[in-house]
């Protein structure tokens, strides 16, 4: 888990693949500064925008920095951050080539950073996604998208026979202007400028929609499972502009620019927010979410199977699975926490639930991983003010 303070980059947890970017590969409870290695190429390009190296590998290449990094992702066994400067970095197991580093190491315990090979020209990055054994990254100047990695499942969106890129990038055809990309288990979802959005991969539970007569043309079928090798056009209201995406291990979530709500896809523990799984056991078609708690949506998230958001009223609803307390502690008489379908029923809430804070708190940002969710609360006086 990466911690930022100060523009330092921290990092704590599992780290047998070297994906906490700290220099070794043993996991630590204690949150450690990440390390970055510096080529003698990266060095001079360092030294050209004006930083001060005193060593080849130095605590954190942020520290000479005035902001933030844009976008830190981690993904099975890797991790990605882009700096402010649009410089992309990433740590961690690279078997696949998931960690963009063109070498023959199979794992990395520091960032390095990556280049697109063949290429002279140096890109700037504004976007970055890992998903589990894959890495997809957005560069500024056209909005185009790289993969990283391995996707037999069609995760990497170049085409059926580009399975495994190895140690470089390879651009995704037929999609530019990208805004954000976001990836499940073994689907992918992108936003581009225009509001339009498209995914690739795994299509099984119906989370990249409903198929239509363009989209099947492009779809492979693996024993049960549907298939997309390449980008497709999901939801097609032309009514409707959509501002964000999130997806969780098998479900995706839409935001639209009237802060409206549609979801879809796998709804085992009710992380379509909608109905009971026992009912709704999965759908592809994308359902507007309308709940007498929901007002305007302003942000949205997923964990591997729950849903979150945020309201304008800064007000944070959470739904879907919840046996490891992901969904935070509600009334336990509440109906709608119930059992799921599966062998070992799982609690769950298949509507929205508002996640109380203490008074005095309001939410700053919001993160989530697999079975665990993470807000930065500001802490404000009684009065109201910070």
């Amino acid at each position: 888990m990466p911690i930022i303070q100060s523009n330092k980059l921290f990092a704590c947890g599992s780290n047998g693949n070297g994906q906490l970017g700290i220099g070794s590969f043993e996991d630590t409870n204690i949150p450690t500064a990440c390390k970055f290695f510096i080529t003698k190429q990266t060095e001079q390009q360092l030294e050209s925008q004006e930083f001060q190296l005193s060593q080849k590998t130095f605590n954190s290449v942020l520290e000479n920095l005035d902001t933030k990094p844009k976008v830190i992702s981690g993904g099975g066994n890797h991790s990605a951050i882009i700096t402010s400067f649009g410089e992309l970095w990433m740590s961690g197991l690279n078997d696949d080539g998931q960690s963009g580093i063109a070498s023959d190491s199979l794992k990395e315990s520091k960032f390095n950073k990556v280049e697109i090979l063949d290429e002279h020209e140096v890109r700037r990055w504004k976007y970055v996604t890992c998903g589990w054994n894959f890495s997809l990254a957005v560069e500024e100047e056209n909005g185009y998208i790289y993969s990283f990695g391995k996707g037999v499942y069609g995760e990497l969106g170049c085409g059926e026979n580009v399975k495994k890129t190895g140690g470089r990038g390879v651009r995704i055809k037929g999609v530019e202007g990208v805004e954000k990309v976001v990836c499940g288990l073994r689907h992918v979802v992108c936003l581009n400028k225009e509001g339009k959005c498209f995914g690739w991969g795994s299509n099984k539970y119906g989370q990249l929609t409903k198929f239509d007569k363009d989209n099947n043309e492009k779809s492979h079928k693996k024993k049960k499972e549907t298939l997309y090798f390449e980008p497709v056009r999901i939801f097609h209201d032309l009514n409707l502009r959509v501002i964000d995406v999130a997806c969780g291990q098998n479900h995706t979530v839409l935001l639209t620019s009237d802060g409206e709500l549609y979801t879809f896809g796998l709804n085992k523990y009710g992380q379509l927010g909608y109905d009971f799984p026992n009912k709704i056991k999965f759908s592809d078609i994308p359902k507007k979410i309308d709940h007498e708690s929901i007002g305007k949506v302003k942000s949205i998230h997923c964990g591997w199977n729950n849903t979150i958001i945020i309201c304008d009223d800064d007000k944070l609803l959470i739904w879907g699975r919840n046996d490891h307390g992901q969904c935070g502690k509600n009334n336990p008489e509440n109906e709608n926490d119930v059992d799921g379908w599966m062998d070992k029923p799982v609690p769950l809430y298949y509507l929205p639930q508002n996640l109380i804070l203490s008074e005095g708190f309001e939410i700053e940002e919001f993160g989530d991983g697999m079975n665990m969710e993470i807000v930065e609360l500001e802490i404000t006086k009684t009065d109201g003010n910070p």
